[in-house]
């Protein structure tokens, strides 16, 4: 195999990884064990696919991650933090302002009785967003 060759099957263990990541968290909401919300319905069922896709998901992500840093890093060293910070970062932010402020919202309506509007729980939201169980 040529060196520069692009090895696909990395790409398409990549695609699955992170397709069954969106499956996994998605799935959070309807098992029996503790998670930012629940659905009222939860199922044992459910548990199993979980504990299943638990057991290996994040192995396969670290793995193709650390391949695509090793390909990144051959090919060009001296553009790879730039490269890696302009790619993270605008998804990193993406997600602590889009898409973590909803769910900490319905997570303190759910699990903590709040009746406040949305723009009031923004505005309290500072005070307490690091406090919280972050598992990673």
């Amino acid at each position: 195999m040529n060196s520069n060759q692009r090895m696909y099957y990395i790409d398409w263990l990549r695609v699955i990884a992170f397709g069954l990541l969106f499956v996994f968290h998605s799935f959070r909401l309807f098992d029996t064990y503790s998670w930012h919300l629940k659905n009222a319905e939860t199922s044992i069922s459910i548990n199993y696919i979980i504990e299943f896709m638990h057991s290996w998901r994040m192995y396969i992500i670290f793995l193709v991650s650390g391949a695509g840093t090793y390909f990144a890093m051959k090919s060009k060293r001296e553009n790879f933090l730039n490269g890696r910070i302009k790619r993270l970062i605008i998804p990193y932010i993406f997600g602590v302002f889009i898409l973590i402020p909803p769910q900490k919202f319905l997570e303190a309506i759910q699990q903590y009785g709040f009746e406040d509007n949305y723009l009031n729980f923004l505005i309290q939201l500072p005070q307490g967003l690091i406090n919280e169980n972050f598992g990673w």
